[in-house]
Parts: structure tokens; sequence; C-alpha cells
């Protein structure tokens, strides 16, 4: 079973608050914060768990294959607005997000916050198997797998299995031939977002830097 952490505090935490006449306030905040999450959501397709509605909403289109969110300078779909934005900074080449540490930049808040534990050493996520700790749940997950070595999904037309839908969904582009990432410079089409980052990269911004 994986371990899901929740951002809240401990009692201890809340006892130095009620001490601490000049943390009024944030207090109330936090337990407002407490109060309304309240309902836990669980996936019915898998071990998925959340606590707010619209978290499980855009997490069942992953099983579901919606996808209503689309690119206009491309074929690209997915299944929220913040996948979108992220997406679309392919184009423009934007990453508004920047570590103050080392220069790291990212077009990601979440992915900056998992960059800075990488500084603090933070590692929040715990496997109850053995004493390995990450930074992210996605990797805890994956983790998780070494002790029960279990790959739920199969492929319908030949025998790849996976751990993880994502990978599954990825692979299945090999049987259809789809390639739904297109470059909006030169129109070329790729199977996996990575591929047209890097196709970006290192053709259309190296001219760019070329030529300057």
């Amino acid at each position: 079973m994986v371990r899901k952490l929740r951002n809240e505090p401990s009692l201890p935490v809340l006892a130095a608050l009620d001490e601490d006449p000049l943390a009024k306030e944030p207090k109330k905040r936090i337990r407002k914060r407490q109060k309304t999450i309240k309902k836990e959501y669980r996936c019915p397709e898998c071990d998925y768990i959340c606590w707010y509605s619209n978290s499980i909403k855009i997490h069942m289109r992953r099983h579901t294959g919606e996808k209503p969110y689309s690119c206009s300078l491309c074929d690209y779909k997915c299944s929220s607005s913040g996948n979108l934005k992220a997406h679309q900074s392919t184009h423009t080449g934007e990453k508004p997000y920047i570590c103050t540490y080392c220069g790291f930049v990212s077009r990601k808040s979440v992915h900056l916050k998992t960059h800075m534990m990488l500084h603090t050493g933070e590692k929040p996520f715990e496997c109850i198997e053995c004493e390995y700790a990450c930074t992210t749940s996605s990797h805890l997950k994956r983790h998780i797998m070494i002790h029960y070595d279990t790959k739920r999904y199969s492929c319908s037309l030949c025998k790849y299995k996976c751990i993880e839908p994502y990978k599954l969904r990825r692979h299945l582009l090999v049987h259809t031939d789809e390639k739904p990432h297109m470059c909006a410079t030169c129109g070329y089409r790729c199977r996996q977002s990575d591929q047209l980052k890097t196709h970006i990269k290192n053709l259309h911004m190296a001219k760019e830097d070329f030529s300057a």
C-alpha cells in the first residue's frame, strides 16, 4: 500500500499555534482548510486517493481517455488545463519557475518544488516495506512495484505489460503509428512530447542561437 502524505500540521504544531498570539490568523486558516478537506475520494479503477472532487474528476480521465483540452498550435490533447499550459510552453520555450539556488528552470511550479528537495534533502514519501524514501508519490509508486512485481496494464495487441497506464498509452502508439505531437515551426511529428522537445531544442533553438 502506498503511503500518502497530507500536508496538514501535526498536533504539536497546532498546540504551538494556540500558545502564540501572533499566529491566530494562520491557525484559523489552517483549521478552516482541515474542515474543508473532509471527504476522501477513491478511484474505482486503481489505488489513487485524493481529497478534492476536481482532482478525482481529472484523474478519472486517465481511465476513460477523455481529453477535453487541446492545443491550438498542434494536435496535442490532454485531460487538464494545467497540462495544456505546460505543453504550450514547449512551443514558446517559456520556463517561468526558477530555482534561487542553482538557476534550474521549469515550466511547472510542481517541478520546481520537487527540484528544491534536492537542495533541502527532503524526502516526504516513504516505503512501508523498506527504508526507501523519495521526493514524489510517482517515484514511490514505481518503487513499490519492486516489492509486488505488479504489471496490471497489458496491451491487447501483443504481450506487452507495464505498471503505469501512461506507459501503455505510449506503447499503443507503436501499433497505430499515431504521432500526436507536431512541431509548429516545420510540421515534424512524433509519438512522445519528449521527442518534440528534443527536436525543437536541437534544431530550431540551435538555429536561433547561431543566427544571433
